[in-house]
């Protein structure tokens, strides 16, 4: 609901892809969200009596969704909680700091929780109590991201977030998707493109139908959420590096030979420095293959193509 407009126009218009993308992150996601954790936590609430759904069909405004989550109210109008599993990489789950990313990424737990609201009683599935539509209040509702990274190190890489529930978020996507619809614009043109073409060679299956495939000459503005927090997230971090590589080459010659250990607990020490070792004199090499007529050309390869250097700096 939140995703490109030219990639929605290609849905609405139920035009065929033109690319086949790379499917196995969501892949991954799918297997980690179906067989693993849905599991654990079906069992989790299972033993403490807490009544739970898991993968409840919704629609909303006419979308379809599977909601991942759902805590029923313990009592009438009682507090009850949607969560969205979500298994992105630790990249992607840092940039969850940025306001603008995860405003979009809230978008769909709302419109699932919206979906509940639309469910009329008996719901006519076994693990959702009995008369459970006339328990919901909407301000009670609180909607969640929980973000498991498919390469996290431990839990402590783990994130969530939580909202309370506002039926105005899921209504402004409608809304989106209804301009998208009535706009008049063709899929592909350049006024509904929200992403940019790296993006779009990378992941969308419309792209050489919405672009003909053909790489930038210009730099684009990016304005996608998760796009302009990771540049930004990344450039940064370079200013960062560059600042304390400055200062630490400032301070070296003040503190080279001293050992000790200040108040704030930062230790100063030195180590042996690594061991003399052979290595071959290239100039001394030629000479030798020159006197015997071989010539260096000979015992030289080329090597593989080094990947391409990623710049990012502020203009």
């Amino acid at each position: 609901m939140a995703d490109c407009r030219s990639y929605l126009a290609y849905k609405l218009a139920g035009d065929w892809p033109t690319d086949q993308p790379d499917k196995w992150r969501a892949i991954t996601g799918t297997v980690m969200h179906d067989h693993w954790w849905t599991g654990l936590r079906r069992q989790w609430c299972a033993q403490r009596g807490i009544p739970a759904s898991f993968g409840v069909e919704v629609t909303y405004g006419g979308i379809k969704g599977h909601v991942d989550e759902v805590l029923w109210p313990a009592e009438p109008g009682g507090r009850w909680e949607v969560t969205d599993y979500k298994f992105p990489t630790l990249g992607s789950v840092r940039l969850w700091n940025d306001d603008d990313f995860l405003a979009e990424m809230f978008v769909q737990p709302h419109g699932y929780a919206a979906g509940i609201l639309e469910l009329e009683a008996p719901f006519g599935r076994d693990d959702i109590p009995e008369g459970m539509g006339e328990l919901l209040d909407p301000d009670a509702c609180v909607v969640r991201l929980l973000g498991m990274p498919v390469d996290a190190k431990s839990m402590d890489d783990w994130d969530c977030r939580e909202r309370p529930f506002s039926r105005d978020v899921a209504d402004d996507a409608l809304a989106r998707l209804d301009a998208v619809r009535t706009s008049g614009l063709a899929p592909g043109d350049p006024e509904l493109r929200d992403k940019p073409a790296y993006f779009c060679k990378t992941w969308c299956e419309f792209y050489t139908a919405c672009r003909g495939g053909e790489e930038p000459k210009e730099l684009e503005l990016i304005t996608d959420p998760e796009l302009k927090a990771a540049v930004n997230a990344f450039g940064m971090a370079g200013d960062l590096i560059r600042a304390s590589e400055k200062t630490q080459k400032e301070m070296r010659p003040l503190i080279d030979g001293l050992r000790g250990v200040t108040p704030e607990g930062y230790q100063v020490y030195h180590q042996r420095g690594n061991a003399a070792k052979l290595e071959l004199d290239d100039a001394a090499v030629e000479v030798e293959l020159g006197a015997r007529g071989v010539p260096l050309t000979a015992v030289q390869r080329w090597t593989p193509p080094g990947r391409q250097k990623l710049i990012v700096k502020r203009s």
